[in-house]
Protein backbone atom coordinates (compact mmCIF):
# COMPACT_ATOMS: atom_id res chain seq x y z
CA UNK A 1 0.00 0.00 0.00
CA UNK A 2 1.22 3.40 -0.18
CA UNK A 3 1.47 4.65 3.27
CA UNK A 4 -0.17 7.97 3.54
CA UNK A 5 0.95 8.47 6.92
CA UNK A 6 2.30 12.51 7.48
CA UNK A 7 5.86 12.53 7.47
CA UNK A 8 6.75 9.54 5.90
CA UNK A 9 10.26 9.06 4.61
CA UNK A 10 10.49 9.03 0.91
CA UNK A 11 12.57 5.31 0.99
CA UNK A 12 9.39 3.99 2.64
CA UNK A 13 6.51 5.50 0.75
CA UNK A 14 5.62 1.72 -0.22
CA UNK A 15 4.80 -0.70 2.74
CA UNK A 16 3.37 -4.16 2.56
CA UNK A 17 3.42 -7.50 4.74
CA UNK A 18 4.32 -10.95 3.54
CA UNK A 19 4.42 -14.66 4.78
CA UNK A 20 2.83 -17.39 6.17
CA UNK A 21 1.99 -19.33 8.90
CA UNK A 22 5.39 -20.56 9.16
CA UNK A 23 7.31 -17.32 9.17
CA UNK A 24 4.90 -14.95 10.41
CA UNK A 25 4.52 -11.88 8.44
CA UNK A 26 7.25 -9.71 7.06
CA UNK A 27 7.40 -5.94 6.79
CA UNK A 28 8.75 -4.67 3.46
CA UNK A 29 9.29 -0.90 2.34
CA UNK A 30 9.99 0.43 -0.78
CA UNK A 31 10.49 4.03 -2.21
CA UNK A 32 8.69 3.29 -5.63
CA UNK A 33 6.54 0.00 -5.20
CA UNK A 34 9.32 -2.02 -7.37
CA UNK A 35 12.14 -2.50 -5.33
CA UNK A 36 12.08 -4.21 -2.06
CA UNK A 37 13.83 -4.32 1.29
CA UNK A 38 12.57 -5.86 4.65
CA UNK A 39 12.67 -3.52 7.69
CA UNK A 40 13.44 -6.22 9.43
CA UNK A 41 14.79 -9.88 9.25
CA UNK A 42 12.45 -11.10 11.86
CA UNK A 43 8.45 -11.17 11.22
CA UNK A 44 6.69 -8.55 12.82
CA UNK A 45 3.50 -10.07 13.49
CA UNK A 46 3.23 -13.59 14.66
CA UNK A 47 0.17 -15.54 15.47
CA UNK A 48 0.31 -19.25 16.99
CA UNK A 49 -3.15 -19.56 18.08
CA UNK A 50 -4.96 -20.76 15.12
CA UNK A 51 -3.98 -21.16 11.50
CA UNK A 52 -3.51 -18.19 10.11
CA UNK A 53 -1.90 -15.72 6.96
CA UNK A 54 -2.90 -18.37 4.21
CA UNK A 55 -4.81 -15.44 2.15
CA UNK A 56 -4.94 -11.73 1.54
CA UNK A 57 -3.14 -10.11 4.74
CA UNK A 58 -4.43 -6.29 4.12
CA UNK A 59 -2.85 -3.07 5.85
CA UNK A 60 -2.94 1.10 5.73
CA UNK A 61 -2.17 3.89 7.31
CA UNK A 62 -5.24 4.95 9.60
CA UNK A 63 -6.04 8.48 9.47
CA UNK A 64 -8.77 8.46 11.98
CA UNK A 65 -6.99 6.08 14.36
CA UNK A 66 -3.43 8.06 13.55
CA UNK A 67 -1.94 4.16 13.19
CA UNK A 68 -1.32 1.25 10.62
CA UNK A 69 -4.14 -1.39 11.05
CA UNK A 70 -3.59 -5.44 10.05
CA UNK A 71 -6.51 -7.24 9.12
CA UNK A 72 -5.77 -11.25 8.70
CA UNK A 73 -7.15 -14.43 8.20
CA UNK A 74 -7.71 -17.17 10.95
CA UNK A 75 -9.15 -19.84 11.86
CA UNK A 76 -11.56 -18.81 14.75
CA UNK A 77 -11.47 -21.41 17.40
CA UNK A 78 -9.92 -23.67 15.30
CA UNK A 79 -13.25 -24.32 12.98
CA UNK A 80 -14.06 -21.28 11.25
CA UNK A 81 -11.71 -19.31 8.71
CA UNK A 82 -12.52 -15.52 10.30
CA UNK A 83 -10.33 -12.56 10.77
CA UNK A 84 -7.95 -11.12 13.37
CA UNK A 85 -6.73 -7.56 13.45
CA UNK A 86 -3.34 -5.97 15.20
CA UNK A 87 -2.05 -2.16 15.10
CA UNK A 88 0.85 -0.26 15.30
CA UNK A 89 2.45 2.77 15.42
CA UNK A 90 5.79 2.40 13.78
CA UNK A 91 5.04 -0.78 11.07
CA UNK A 92 6.97 -2.86 13.16
CA UNK A 93 6.00 -3.09 16.87
CA UNK A 94 2.37 -4.34 16.85
CA UNK A 95 -0.37 -4.77 19.06
CA UNK A 96 -1.72 -8.32 20.45
CA UNK A 97 -4.26 -9.52 17.40
CA UNK A 98 -7.82 -9.51 18.29
CA UNK A 99 -10.00 -12.09 17.00
CA UNK A 100 -13.27 -10.18 15.34
CA UNK A 101 -15.42 -12.66 15.39
CA UNK A 102 -17.81 -11.41 12.49
CA UNK A 103 -19.29 -14.69 11.33
CA UNK A 104 -22.71 -15.62 11.61
CA UNK A 105 -23.07 -19.20 12.84
CA UNK A 106 -21.80 -22.05 10.02
CA UNK A 107 -20.12 -19.21 8.25
CA UNK A 108 -16.45 -19.52 6.85
CA UNK A 109 -15.01 -15.86 5.65
CA UNK A 110 -11.53 -15.61 3.71
CA UNK A 111 -9.82 -12.26 2.60
CA UNK A 112 -11.59 -9.50 4.76
CA UNK A 113 -10.02 -6.72 2.19
CA UNK A 114 -10.76 -4.73 4.55
CA UNK A 115 -9.78 -0.73 3.46
CA UNK A 116 -10.79 2.96 4.27
CA UNK A 117 -13.57 4.06 1.99
CA UNK A 118 -11.68 6.68 -0.10
CA UNK A 119 -15.05 9.02 -0.03
CA UNK A 120 -14.73 8.64 3.81
CA UNK A 121 -11.51 7.49 5.28
CA UNK A 122 -13.10 6.89 8.86
CA UNK A 123 -15.45 4.38 7.48
CA UNK A 124 -14.12 0.76 6.58
CA UNK A 125 -15.65 -1.18 4.07
CA UNK A 126 -14.58 -4.89 3.51
CA UNK A 127 -15.46 -7.25 1.11
CA UNK A 128 -14.65 -10.50 2.16
CA UNK A 129 -15.13 -14.10 0.46
CA UNK A 130 -17.93 -16.23 2.20
CA UNK A 131 -16.58 -19.89 1.55
CA UNK A 132 -18.83 -22.88 1.34
CA UNK A 133 -17.43 -26.15 1.91
CA UNK A 134 -20.77 -28.21 2.21
CA UNK A 135 -21.82 -27.03 -1.44
CA UNK A 136 -19.46 -27.84 -3.96
CA UNK A 137 -16.74 -25.39 -1.98
CA UNK A 138 -18.90 -22.30 -3.70
CA UNK A 139 -18.41 -18.77 -2.73
CA UNK A 140 -19.77 -15.79 -2.94
CA UNK A 141 -19.01 -12.18 -1.72
CA UNK A 142 -20.06 -9.84 1.38
CA UNK A 143 -20.45 -6.19 2.34
CA UNK A 144 -19.30 -5.49 5.97
CA UNK A 145 -18.28 -2.34 7.62
CA UNK A 146 -16.33 -0.98 10.02
CA UNK A 147 -15.32 2.00 12.43
CA UNK A 148 -12.32 1.99 13.88
CA UNK A 149 -11.30 -1.06 16.58
CA UNK A 150 -15.51 -1.41 16.43
CA UNK A 151 -16.41 -4.78 15.36
CA UNK A 152 -18.06 -5.29 11.85
CA UNK A 153 -21.34 -4.00 11.13
CA UNK A 154 -23.15 -6.99 9.24
CA UNK A 155 -26.15 -5.05 8.54
CA UNK A 156 -26.38 -6.87 5.15
CA UNK A 157 -26.57 -10.57 6.01
CA UNK A 158 -26.57 -11.68 2.78
CA UNK A 159 -24.43 -12.29 -0.19
CA UNK A 160 -23.40 -8.93 -2.15
CA UNK A 161 -22.15 -10.26 -5.40
CA UNK A 162 -23.55 -13.56 -6.41
CA UNK A 163 -21.66 -16.04 -8.65
CA UNK A 164 -23.93 -15.61 -11.24
CA UNK A 165 -25.06 -17.46 -14.26
CA UNK A 166 -21.70 -18.45 -15.12
CA UNK A 167 -20.92 -22.27 -13.99
CA UNK A 168 -17.70 -21.54 -14.32
CA UNK A 169 -17.84 -19.60 -11.03
CA UNK A 170 -19.61 -21.81 -8.82
CA UNK A 171 -16.48 -23.34 -8.46
CA UNK A 172 -13.86 -23.24 -5.37
CA UNK A 173 -11.90 -20.30 -5.74
CA UNK A 174 -13.87 -18.39 -8.17
CA UNK A 175 -15.33 -15.50 -6.29
CA UNK A 176 -12.39 -13.56 -5.06
CA UNK A 177 -12.29 -9.16 -4.97
CA UNK A 178 -8.69 -7.60 -5.14
CA UNK A 179 -8.35 -4.54 -3.35
CA UNK A 180 -11.69 -3.61 -2.06
CA UNK A 181 -12.97 -0.69 -4.25
CA UNK A 182 -11.52 1.76 -6.12
CA UNK A 183 -12.83 5.00 -8.09
CA UNK A 184 -12.95 4.71 -11.87
CA UNK A 185 -14.78 7.73 -13.34
CA UNK A 186 -16.25 10.88 -12.10
CA UNK A 187 -19.37 9.24 -10.73
CA UNK A 188 -18.56 5.59 -10.19
CA UNK A 189 -16.44 3.31 -8.62
CA UNK A 190 -15.46 -0.73 -9.52
CA UNK A 191 -15.08 -3.77 -7.92
CA UNK A 192 -12.36 -6.13 -9.51
CA UNK A 193 -13.53 -9.63 -9.06
CA UNK A 194 -11.79 -12.52 -9.84
CA UNK A 195 -11.14 -14.12 -12.59
CA UNK A 196 -11.04 -10.90 -14.57
CA UNK A 197 -14.82 -9.34 -13.92
CA UNK A 198 -15.65 -5.63 -12.95
CA UNK A 199 -18.74 -4.58 -11.45
CA UNK A 200 -19.64 -1.08 -11.50
CA UNK A 201 -21.57 1.33 -8.82
CA UNK A 202 -22.13 4.69 -8.24
CA UNK A 203 -20.01 6.44 -5.76
CA UNK A 204 -21.51 5.20 -2.37
CA UNK A 205 -23.53 3.36 -4.46
CA UNK A 206 -23.06 0.30 -1.20
CA UNK A 207 -26.44 0.79 -0.09
CA UNK A 208 -29.74 3.01 -0.05
CA UNK A 209 -32.83 5.08 1.66
CA UNK A 210 -35.23 4.01 -1.04
CA UNK A 211 -38.60 5.15 -1.52
CA UNK A 212 -41.11 3.87 -3.88
CA UNK A 213 -44.42 5.62 -5.33
CA UNK A 214 -46.24 5.17 -1.97
CA UNK A 215 -43.29 7.40 -0.63
CA UNK A 216 -41.64 7.03 3.00
CA UNK A 217 -39.47 8.92 5.86
CA UNK A 218 -36.57 8.75 8.04
CA UNK A 219 -35.54 10.60 10.93
CA UNK A 220 -31.65 9.97 12.13
CA UNK A 221 -30.32 10.10 15.59
CA UNK A 222 -29.40 13.12 16.80
CA UNK A 223 -26.19 14.44 15.17
CA UNK A 224 -23.42 17.05 16.14
CA UNK A 225 -21.55 18.34 12.87
CA UNK A 226 -19.53 21.22 11.28
CA UNK A 227 -19.52 23.05 8.12
CA UNK A 228 -22.62 25.52 6.75
CA UNK A 229 -24.45 23.45 3.68
CA UNK A 230 -25.72 20.04 3.16
CA UNK A 231 -25.24 17.96 0.61
CA UNK A 232 -26.88 14.91 -0.40
CA UNK A 233 -25.53 11.89 -3.07
CA UNK A 234 -29.43 10.88 -4.54
CA UNK A 235 -30.98 9.65 -7.18
CA UNK A 236 -35.24 10.26 -8.35
CA UNK A 237 -36.94 9.70 -10.60
CA UNK A 238 -39.05 12.43 -12.92
CA UNK A 239 -42.03 12.65 -11.09
CA UNK A 240 -39.90 11.91 -7.33
CA UNK A 241 -38.04 14.14 -4.96
CA UNK A 242 -36.52 14.05 -1.78
CA UNK A 243 -37.22 16.99 0.95
CA UNK A 244 -35.36 17.56 4.08
CA UNK A 245 -36.15 19.21 7.60
CA UNK A 246 -34.02 19.99 10.44
CA UNK A 247 -35.12 19.22 14.18
CA UNK A 248 -33.66 19.85 17.50
CA UNK A 249 -33.04 17.07 20.03
CA UNK A 250 -36.27 16.68 21.35
CA UNK A 251 -37.47 16.03 17.42
CA UNK A 252 -39.10 19.79 17.25
CA UNK A 253 -38.67 21.36 13.63
CA UNK A 254 -36.29 24.47 13.92
CA UNK A 255 -37.46 27.79 12.04
CA UNK A 256 -37.08 28.03 8.65
CA UNK A 257 -35.81 24.64 8.32
CA UNK A 258 -39.12 22.52 8.20
CA UNK A 259 -40.38 20.56 4.58
CA UNK A 260 -42.32 23.84 3.96
CA UNK A 261 -39.01 25.17 3.87
CA UNK A 262 -37.64 23.21 1.65
CA UNK A 263 -36.32 23.34 -1.58
CA UNK A 264 -37.41 19.54 -3.23
CA UNK A 265 -34.52 18.10 -4.73
CA UNK A 266 -35.42 16.55 -8.19
CA UNK A 267 -33.03 14.29 -10.57
CA UNK A 268 -30.21 12.39 -9.95
CA UNK A 269 -26.59 14.08 -8.07
CA UNK A 270 -23.76 12.49 -6.78
CA UNK A 271 -23.42 16.46 -4.27
CA UNK A 272 -26.38 18.13 -4.46
CA UNK A 273 -27.10 20.71 -2.04
CA UNK A 274 -30.19 21.20 -0.08
CA UNK A 275 -31.21 24.61 0.64
CA UNK A 276 -33.78 26.16 3.06
CA UNK A 277 -35.63 29.62 3.26
CA UNK A 278 -33.78 29.79 6.72
CA UNK A 279 -30.29 30.07 4.71
CA UNK A 280 -27.00 28.15 5.54
CA UNK A 281 -26.69 25.97 8.71
CA UNK A 282 -24.06 28.30 10.71
CA UNK A 283 -26.16 28.61 13.70
CA UNK A 284 -26.67 25.17 14.51
CA UNK A 285 -22.99 24.27 13.93
CA UNK A 286 -22.13 21.71 17.57
CA UNK A 287 -25.51 21.57 18.52
CA UNK A 288 -27.54 18.32 18.39
CA UNK A 289 -29.88 18.40 15.55
CA UNK A 290 -31.92 15.84 13.61
CA UNK A 291 -32.36 15.00 9.87
CA UNK A 292 -35.94 13.79 8.89
CA UNK A 293 -36.18 13.34 5.36
CA UNK A 294 -39.11 12.51 2.91
CA UNK A 295 -38.78 10.45 -0.75
CA UNK A 296 -40.83 9.79 -2.96
CA UNK A 297 -39.88 7.70 -6.04
CA UNK A 298 -36.18 8.63 -4.70
CA UNK A 299 -32.99 7.12 -3.25
CA UNK A 300 -30.53 8.75 -1.09
CA UNK A 301 -27.25 7.20 -1.07
CA UNK A 302 -24.62 9.32 1.82
CA UNK A 303 -25.16 12.55 3.22
CA UNK A 304 -22.50 15.37 4.32
CA UNK A 305 -22.06 18.52 6.39
CA UNK A 306 -20.00 21.04 5.21
CA UNK A 307 -18.50 24.23 4.20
Amino acid sequence: FLDERPGVVAEERFKALGGTVKTGLVAFVSSDGIRWRKLRSEPVITYTKEYAFDSQNVSFWSESEGQYVCYFRHFLEGQLRSVCRTTSSDFVNWSEPVPLRPNFPGEHIYTSLTQPYFRAPHLYVATPTRFHPGRGESTDILFMTARGSSHYDRTFREAWIRPGLDPARWGNRSNYAALNVQQTGAAEMSVYVTPFRRFVLRLDGFASLHAGADGGEMTTWPLVFAGKRLFLNYSTSAGGSVRGELRNAAGEPLPGFGLADCKSLVGDEIEGQMEWLGGDLAQWVGQPVRLHLELQEADVYALQFRD
